[in-house]
């Protein structure tokens, strides 16, 4: 959740166990990350980490097979 992106008050945090932002009344959804000293740009790296390396993983395996 970005302030003036995601919504248009209140600090940025990464929500956590949820599907979209609109799934933040989820019973289910885990404790919010709020980062102390990091930028907008943090915050969406962080929160997109966990595709964006399974993507790295597969484009390595990707060109690895190609060299053999």
């Amino acid at each position: 959740m970005i302030e003036g992106i995601t919504h248009e008050s209140g600090s940025d945090f990464i929500m956590t166990n949820v599907r979209n932002k609109d799934d933040y009344k989820n019973s289910e959804r885990g404790q919010d990350i709020e980062l102390n000293g990091g930028t907008k740009d943090d915050i969406i790296f962080m929160a997109n980490a966990k595709q964006n390396i399974q993507k790295l993983i597969a484009e390595i395996r990707k060109l690895k097979n190609k060299t053999k």
